[in-house]
C-alpha cells in the first residue's frame, strides 16, 4: 500500500473520529448548555425582580413624588407593567427541562409558575371568552372604558364548560357585594380582556364597577393554561368587606348532589366561620347524573381575615355565599370527580394561593417549551405603567404618583 493511498486512509480516520467526537458533544453538552442558560435567565431575573420589590415598597412608604432611579441588565427575557393587574410581570421561554409546567413557588411578593401556553383570550359580540385545555368560560361583555355602561355583577360568568365532556355550568348568580349591601352588586362600568390572543400561560378578564353609593372596585377573572378552576380576585375595594354570591345546580337531578363544606357534609341551611373549619370552602358534587363525577366549588385562596361561608338548599338549585373582612381573592372549581378532588389540594392553596396543578389528575400533553412567569404584586401597592423592557441596559423610574382606595400607585416607567 503506497504512502499517499495511507495518508488518505488516515486522514478519513482522522476525520471520522472528529465528526463522531463533535456529535458526542452536541448530544451530551447540549442539555447541560441549556440548563446552565436558563439557570442564568432565572437568576438574573430574580435578582432584579427583588431589586424593583425594595425600591417599590421604599417609594410606596413615602409621600407622593418620591422618586428613585435604577438601572437594568436584562440579558434574557421581557419585563413589562400589566397595567391592568397592577403588576409587574416577567416572560421568559425555558429552552431545557430546568422547570416544569405547574412550577409554582412564592418569595416575598414575588411569584414563580412554570406555565404551559395553551390558554386564549377572545371575544364576539355578546361575550368574553377564557379558554384553555380543559375549560372554556363566557363572561358578560358590557361597556368600555371609554362608554360606560349598566353592569350587573350577578351576570358576570354567564357560563363554564368541561370542553373534554361537554358538561356546562350556568350560574343564576355569580354577583360580587361589598360591605353587606345589595345596591353594590351593579352600578356603571365595563369588563375587557386584559390581553388578547391565543399561546398565553393565562387568559384574563377586569371588570369596573362603580356603585351608585359611591363604592368603586375592580374584578380579575384569570383562567390559567391547564387549570380546572377560574381564578377571581376582588381588587380596590373601598369598604373591607367582600361577598362572592353562587346560585347553581350542576345538573337536574338536584336532590341527588352531595355538599361538603371545609370536608362536612351537609344537607340543611347552614353557615361556618372560619374559626369552625381547617379548610374554608366549599363543594356540590354529584356523581350519579354524570359519568366521572362533576363538581363545582368555591374556595378562599387567603389565610388572614375572618371569613363566613353559608349555604342554602333551594328547590331547584342552591345558593352559596364566601364573606371575608377583605379583598377576597377565590377560585372556582368546575371540574369532574368529587369534592375530595379539592380536599386534597387545599394544603397547596394554603401554602401558596393557587394548586400548581389541575384540581382533578387531567392527563394533558406537554409541550416541548414552558415559560417562566415572575409576577410581582402587592395587596396596598398598585404598579402603574405601560412600558416594555427586553435585553439590553434600561434606566428606570420609579415614581409614587398618588393613592387610590387607601392603595399606593407607584409607576415604573424608562426615564
Amino acid at each position: 500500500m503506497g504512502k499517499g493511498f495511507s495518508a488518505i486512509v488516515t486522514a478519513v480516520i482522522i476525520t471520522l473520529i472528529t465528526t463522531v467526537s463533535v456529535s458526542l458533544v452536541v448530544l451530551v453538552g447540549r442539555p447541560v448548555i441549556e440548563r446552565a442558560y436558563d439557570s442564568s435567565a432565572i437568576n438574573e431575573a430574580l435578582n432584579n425582580m427583588r431589586s424593583f420589590d425594595d425600591v417599590i415598597r421604599e417609594v410606596a412608604s413615602e409621600g407622593v413624588g418620591s422618586l428613585r432611579h435604577m438601572t437594568l441588565k436584562i440579558s434574557h427575557g421581557v419585563y413589562r407593567v400589566n397595567n391592568e393587574t397592577g403588576s409587574l410581570e416577567f416572560e421568559y421561554e425555558v429552552k431545557s427541562d430546568l422547570i416544569g409546567p405547574g412550577t409554582y413557588s412564592k418569595q416575598g411578593n414575588i411569584m414563580i409558575m412554570g406555565s404551559l401556553s395553551n390558554a386564549r383570550a377572545y371575544e364576539n359580540s355578546t361575550h368574553l371568552i377564557l379558554e384553555n385545555e380543559i375549560l372554556k368560560v363566557y363572561l358578560q361583555k358590557v361597556g368600555s372604558e371609554e362608554s360606560p355602561a349598566l353592569i350587573n355583577t350577578s351576570e358576570n360568568i354567564k357560563a363554564v364548560e368541561i370542553k373534554s365532556t361537554g358538561d356546562v355550568v350556568v350560574p343564576e348568580d355569580t354577583s360580587v357585594m361589598i360591605g353587606n349591601s345589595t345596591n353594590t352588586t351593579y352600578g356603571e362600568g365595563y369588563s375587557k380582556l386584559v390581553y388578547k390572543g391565543k399561546n398565553l400561560p393565562k387568559a384574563q378578564a377586569l371588570f369596573h364597577v362603580a356603585t351608585q353609593k359611591g363604592i368603586v372596585y375592580d374584578i380579575l377573572y384569570t383562567l390559567r393554561s391547564g387549570a380546572d378552576f377560574l381564578e377571581m380576585e376582588v381588587r380596590n375595594v373601598t369598604n373591607n368587606q367582600t361577598t362572592l354570591n353562587m346560585i347553581y345546580a350542576l345538573g337536574s337531578a338536584h336532590s341527588n348532589d352531595v355538599i361538603v363544606i371545609g370536608g362536612n357534609v351537609v344537607t340543611g341551611n347552614t353557615c361556618y366561620t372560619s374559626s369552625q373549619l381547617t379548610y374554608f370552602y366549599a363543594c356540590s358534587q354529584d356523581a350519579q347524573e354524570f359519568s366521572g363525577g362533576r363538581i363545582l366549588g368555591i374556595v378562599y385562596t387567603r389565610s388572614s381575615g375572618s371569613q363566613r361561608i353559608c349555604f342554602e338548599n333551594r328547590t331547584s338549585n342552591y345558593k352559596f355565599n364566601m364573606t371575608v373582612q377583605d379583598e377576597l381573592h377565590a377560585i372556582i372549581v368546575f371540574t369532574k370527580g368529587n369534592c375530595s378532588y379539592i380536599h386534597q389540594k387545599m394544603y397547596l392553596v394554603e401554602k401558596q394561593g393557587v394548586p400548581s396543578s389541575s384540581i382533578y389528575p387531567y392527563s394533558l400533553e406537554i409541550p416541548q417549551k414552558v415559560k417562566v412567569n415572575m409576577i410581582l404584586k402587592y395587596r396596598r401597592i398598585r404598579i402603574d405603567g405601560k412600558d416594555r423592557f427586553s435585553e439590553g441596559t434600561h434606566k428606570i423610574c420609579i415614581k409614587k404618583t398618588g393613592e387610590e382606595h387607601g392603595m399606593a400607585v407607584v409607576k415604573i416607567f424608562s426615564c
